[in-house]
């Protein structure tokens, strides 16, 4: 399951990094900065990108409450970077192509997929605390 998450996240950044390459090529941001700025429409910016990584490196942590305090982290990081895209106009910008609305989806898509295995790394990690304890109250 770590290794998974960690490499949906690594998939999600390399999203990310294109993302804000074909926005400049399309002309939806000026520069690559800009494509992943607070007006990027096909990456998240860099402050929830970074949050993300730092979230989903300390997931995978040996200390337990860390890694589901972490998992849930990533799990609402990722809730607010698909919910935001409503409210900031990014899934409604007239300027999308077919191809960039579709790259947009598939990058929803993926934070999506993201969030839900942070949330069962939580899940499961609280599951094999509880165990943990179970056994050793005997």
């Amino acid at each position: 399951m770590r290794r998974a998450l960690l490499g949906a996240v690594g998939i999600l950044v390399l999203i990310y990094l294109g993302g804000a390459l074909i926005s400049v090529r399309s002309g939806l941001s000026q520069d690559f900065l800009g494509g992943l700025g607070s007006d990027a429409r096909l990456a998240a910016p860099i402050p929830m990108i970074i949050l993300q990584v730092l979230a989903a490196g300390l997931a995978v942590a040996a200390n337990r409450r860390l890694a589901v305090g972490a998992s849930v982290v990533l799990v609402l990081a990722c809730g607010v970077a698909v919910t935001a895209g409503v409210f900031d106009g990014a899934y409604s910008d007239a300027r999308l192509t077919a191809f960039t609305r579709a790259y947009q989806v598939v990058m929803v898509l993926w934070i999506a997929c993201v969030g839900i295995l942070a949330g069962y790394n939580a899940i499961a990690l609280t599951r094999h605390n509880r165990r943990q304890e179970r056994h050793a109250g005997r």
